[in-house]
């Protein structure tokens, strides 16, 4: 819902299921004055978050700066997300979704906020928040090397969630972000089931995507000490253990990448990848599915091939 607009009538849309064009036009009505007014007064936690919402879909940059000082003012802080808030509902924080919006911004405005929260103390003092920007920058449009190193450093901080950081680095893809998680994976800082855990909930889902699978050529070539964790890297390139990996429970998971849908030139990697990988010390229960995954990269290739042969 959206209030204060410029003809000075305080209407309230609802947004969800409008056309996007829609959807965008009532933001850019949006009083920027009245509605900076209205953070810096209102007790209402839903009006504060859908006002700042509507602010920063508006786009309005010396607005959106403003708002950036208030997410930095612990009163503002306070009003929009209780203390009580923080302890029982801290994955339904309202500050939640204005990181989410402010991430969304055009580049690289998306990017410069989160990263001016990131620094500053009063913000980042709450973990929770902290949390809310790593999982936000998701959301950055060609995210820069400097936002890469803000999320590979939270893997350090014992108050961040290392898989809040590879949502993020994931959803990234750059090269850049797969260089940050493949740090993560051959750092013994981190314990084998953790960084097992890393590739099971993360790295499956987009394993067919360029930078992804030159990330899982780097790794088999490091020549990885821990061998189990070598051993499932090779099985989550070449085939899908769904029972094995996450029990009965695989429905909150997204379906892997599949190879009939990768690019020819990652099935070509691939099938380099395939022959390094049975030289490799791992188990003959992988080293067969990677045999399988040659067989159907073939069979792939050979029937694109055959569909351009006239």
């Amino acid at each position: 819902m959206y209030r204060f607009l410029r003809s000075g009538l305080a209407l309230c849309l609802c947004l969800i299921g409008l056309p996007t064009g829609l959807a965008a036009q009532a933001d850019k009505l949006i009083d920027s004055a009245k509605a900076l007014a209205v953070l810096k007064r209102s007790k209402d936690k839903e009006e504060l978050a859908t006002t700042a919402r509507a602010l920063i879909r508006g786009q309005d940059p010396k607005a959106i700066d403003q708002l950036l000082l208030q997410l930095a003012d612990p009163d503002f802080l306070g009003r929009l997300d209780s203390e009580e808030d923080y302890k029982f509902a801290s994955s339904k924080l309202r500050i939640r979704s204005l990181l989410e919006c402010l991430a969304k911004l055009p580049t690289p405005r998306g990017e410069e906020a989160i990263l001016k929260l990131a620094a500053d103390p009063t913000f980042s003092k709450r973990p929770e928040r902290v949390d809310g920007l790593i999982r936000s920058s998701a959301y950055v449009e060609k995210a820069s090397g400097k936002l890469v190193e803000y999320l590979l450093a939270q893997t350090n901080n014992p108050y961040s969630s290392v898989h809040s950081v590879f949502f993020a680095l994931t959803a990234i893809r750059s090269e850049e972000a797969c260089k940050a998680m493949e740090k993560v994976l051959r750092s013994s800082e981190h314990s084998l089931g953790r960084r097992q855990d890393l590739v099971l909930y993360h790295l499956v889902h987009d394993r067919y995507e360029p930078n992804m699978v030159a990330m899982s050529g780097r790794l088999l070539a490091a020549g990885l000490k821990d061998k189990e964790l070598l051993d499932l890297i090779v099985a989550t390139i070449f085939e899908y253990r769904a029972d094995e990996w996450f029990g009965a429970d695989t429905t909150q998971f997204p379906p892997p990448s599949k190879l009939k849908n990768a690019s020819t030139e990652v099935l070509h990697t691939l099938a380099k990848l395939a022959d390094q990988a049975l030289k490799l010390d791992v188990t003959e229960k992988t080293k067969e599915g990677v045999r399988k995954g040659q067989k159907e990269i073939q069979e792939v290739l050979a029937t694109r091939l055959k569909k351009k042969t006239p």
